[in-house]
């Protein structure tokens, strides 16, 4: 699914300024590492914020994750929106988490009980 899906969306927005989609595709995706292509990608989306300024982000799912762990991004747009980005949500369906489950349950508790930009930060630079 493409970032035209919310196409329909966005034209409903009465903004000043254009609208633009991202949307990272990578001919050689499978000669590469995960790790070498999500880099690519986050280079992709800084270079892009760079060049768009003042950019506001809409990421979504995996696209909100993305902007979150991309350094720099944030001294590079104006703001950012996130629709189900949750990495909590995300995180525990997945059979390998990274994170230890007790780990993660702390975590999700501190979600629960007070969100915050400032929380979704720190939980991605650890």
């Amino acid at each position: 699914m493409g970032p035209e899906y919310l196409s329909e969306l966005f034209g409903r927005l009465d903004l000043k300024g254009s609208i633009w989609t991202f949307d990272i595709l990578d001919a050689n995706r499978e000669s590469l590492p995960d790790e070498e292509i999500v880099d690519g990608w986050k280079r992709s989306l800084l270079e892009a914020a760079k060049k768009l300024k003042p950019a506001l982000i809409f990421g979504h799912s995996f696209g909100g994750m993305l902007a979150l762990s991309t350094k720099e991004l944030e001294k590079h747009i104006a703001g950012l929106i996130l629709a189900d980005s949750d990495p909590v949500d995300w995180m525990k369906d997945c059979a390998d988490s990274p994170i230890p489950k007790s780990e993660m349950a702390a975590w999700e508790e501190k979600f629960d009980n007070a969100p915050s930009d400032s929380l979704y930060k720190e939980f991605f630079r650890r």
